[in-house]
């Protein structure tokens, strides 16, 4: 259980949205939830700066990816890149593997 991804990815503020997959290895016959927790991020949640899935998110049986969606709220101040820090918790059925947190720049657009 990973996230597919721990390499820093950016996203603007345009309102859209960006995803972050927890994958397994290969498909459980059990459902599997992964929690997870913002980290120490310099963006502010809660619509501010983006919202994000609430926690856990479950891979069902028989799959093999579930994702967290972040939301990218769109403003018109003029900022610094702000950062959002997802760390995984211990998944529920499953073994947590080595990429367990993914960090996601939010680049100013003014």
């Amino acid at each position: 259980m990973t996230f597919t991804s721990a390499a820093q990815a950016t996203a603007d503020e345009s309102g859209t949205d960006y995803y972050i997959t927890a994958q397994l290895s290969g498909v459980s016959s059990f459902d599997v939830e992964v929690p997870f927790t913002n980290g120490v991020s310099t963006a502010t949640g809660g619509g501010t700066d983006y919202s994000i899935t609430a926690s856990p998110v479950i891979i069902t049986a028989g799959n093999t990816t579930a994702d967290i969606t972040i939301t990218v709220a769109t403003d018109s101040l003029d900022e610094d890149n702000e950062t959002v820090i997802v760390d995984m918790g211990a998944p529920v059925n499953a073994t947590q593997g080595a990429t367990t947190t993914h960090t996601l720049t939010i680049t100013d657009d003014d």
